[in-house]
């Protein structure tokens, strides 16, 4: 009886272990959007990056971007020439 329990208690923590990346995944988001200027014009080669991090991306020729960030990041838009812009991420449990 005491080596069922002791397995059960393994397999438990097994299971536990195997699902914590799990966790991680399901707080990222997926951020779309499109850089344009003043007068609305897509914007290409504007870089987007998650502020504090390697984990970035460039604007295509329309201006469209898309990058996976954590639900709580702050995203940066700089681009030669103009002011850098940071944007707080409103994820699923922000309003």
């Amino acid at each position: 009886m005491k080596k069922a329990n002791h397995y059960c208690r393994m397999l438990s923590l097994v299971i536990l272990l195997l699902s914590m990346p799990l966790w991680a995944v399901s707080q990222t988001i997926t951020v779309k959007g499109v850089v344009k200027d003043l007068s609305g014009e897509g914007m290409p080669g504007v870089n987007v990056s998650q502020v504090g991090t390697t984990n970035g991306t460039i604007t295509d020729l329309s201006g469209n971007y898309q990058i996976i960030v954590p639900s709580n990041a702050t995203i940066k838009f700089t681009f030669v020439g103009y002011t850098e812009q940071t944007v707080s991420v409103g994820g699923p449990d922000k309003p």
